[in-house]
């Protein structure tokens, strides 16, 4: 999926956090179509031959209108969420997290968040959508096509069926390395195919589409929830990055070696060089428990991405940093009737004092994020607080060397049990 964003220097598209890739039955636009069509095969050619992938038969692809293509994405919605195996239990951990309010559904208003996508590919149908709200085929909308052309032939390729399994499945460390590389490289063949193949007014109008966002498209951006946002930026930005590296060391080769087996944590996306030595991480399990009557709902990685947005707000800058000291993690969730407790478990490297930075971020996560203070238990060996703003949880944090753990609990006992080694 595509969508131009002002947020950085190189013009990078933007999707819904969760790589929505599929389609609906929709009417196409009547304008011009034949020349449409044809300049959309023209734009695979050239894009199957800049990438040197193969263009056997043509692909299909469709350009819409406004109402037909919200209509698509409205069926992408209810068709993914209803195969979900996370669904809601996900986003109780996010809301418990602070990523999102308690009254803040990751998808409120439909509307505004699809203002943000100019194009989709369904790796279901095997075919591309490209969004042309004014009916004209412009510049910005033949570099949507590249790029979702390139995710047609990434398809043929290497399969993207594994990053649907991904989405609907629990390990969310693998769809984010995977989607990350499939949007990273569509990000860089876009630009590739506008340099090499727009004419000058066609490109300029391009980059300025990529810059200059409407007042529609301004207000969806700032509507959505910070955790979406951050993951736009890392699939697209980080995404984009970790494939110039890879082109760096090896070509498009190296790209195309990434798409087949891709980088399994959110680490190797932010530090390349770590994919590139064929980095392991390390095995973490949360082994502490909330107590009796409590019954585990999801147990997830929680890798360096997840590990950058907690600790961000606390501090953005010292949580980027820590995201180079992650060796491995993961969270888990448990209920018992309508309470909620979580846990999580990092294992961080000690150099450079990155363990103590995590460590010490960890509670002052919780004190930006809850108005978080401390519970006046001097028995209590190591950290312990509670929310001020109104939830009723309490965190516990413990911290042993290369070893961070958290509890998140509604009382001191459960967050203290969760957090034991």
């Amino acid at each position: 999926m595509t969508r131009s964003s002002p947020a950085t220097r190189r013009v990078v598209p933007l999707v819904l956090a969760g790589g929505l890739l599929t389609l609906s039955a929709c009417t196409a636009l009547a304008q011009d179509e034949m020349d449409v069509d044809v300049r959309l095969d023209e734009i695979a050619e050239d894009v199957a031959e800049l990438r040197d992938l193969e263009l056997d038969e043509p692909l299909e692809g469709e350009v819409l209108d406004d109402d037909a293509f919200v209509e698509v994405m409205r069926e992408i919605t209810e068709e993914r969420e209803g195969t979900s195996q996370a669904g809601a239990a996900s986003e109780d951990v996010l809301i418990s997290l602070r990523h999102l309010a308690p009254d803040e559904p990751l998808r409120e208003d439909e509307e505004e968040w699809i203002d943000v996508v100019g194009g989709v590919y369904a790796p279901e149908r095997e075919t591309f959508y490209v969004r042309d709200p004014e009916g004209e085929f412009t510049g910005l909308e033949e570099v949507t096509a590249a790029h979702e052309i390139q995710h047609a032939l990434q398809d043929r390729a290497v399969g993207l069926d594994r990053l649907i399994e991904f989405q609907q499945g629990l390990d969310t460390e693998a769809f984010l390395g995977l989607n990350a590389v499939v949007e990273g490289d569509a990000v860089a063949v876009q630009e590739a195919w506008s340099q090499e193949h727009q004419d000058p007014d066609d490109r300029a109008e391009y980059l300025r589409g990529g810059q200059e966002l409407s007042d529609e498209e301004q207000q969806a951006l700032e509507a959505l929830p910070g955790y979406v946002a951050d993951q736009l930026q890392f699939t697209y930005v980080e995404g984009a990055e970790f494939v110039d590296a890879l082109r760096e060391e090896g070509g498009w080769e190296a790209v195309d070696g990434a798409l087949a087996d891709p980088p399994a944590t959110s680490a190797e996306i932010f530090h390349p060089d770590r994919y590139l030595g064929g980095f392991e991480p390390s095995d973490v399990t949360v082994a502490g428990e909330p107590g009796d009557g409590w019954d585990e709902q999801l147990r997830l990685p929680f890798g360096a991405f997840d590990q950058f947005v907690l600790l961000g707000h606390a501090d953005r800058f010292r949580a980027a940093g820590t995201t180079s000291a992650w060796r491995g993690g993961e969270l888990v969730s448990w209920t018992d009737g309508d309470q909620q407790a979580l846990g999580i478990r990092v294992a961080v490297d000690e150099e450079d004092e990155a363990a103590e930075d995590v460590c010490e971020l960890m509670s002052e996560w919780y004190v930006a994020a809850a108005d978080g203070g401390p519970v006046d238990r001097p028995e209590r060996d190591g950290r312990l607080l509670e929310a001020g703003d109104g939830r009723g949880d309490v965190l516990a944090v413990a911290c042993d060397g290369d070893d961070v753990r958290a509890g998140l609990g509604p009382d001191p006992d459960t967050a203290t049990g969760i957090a034991e080694p």
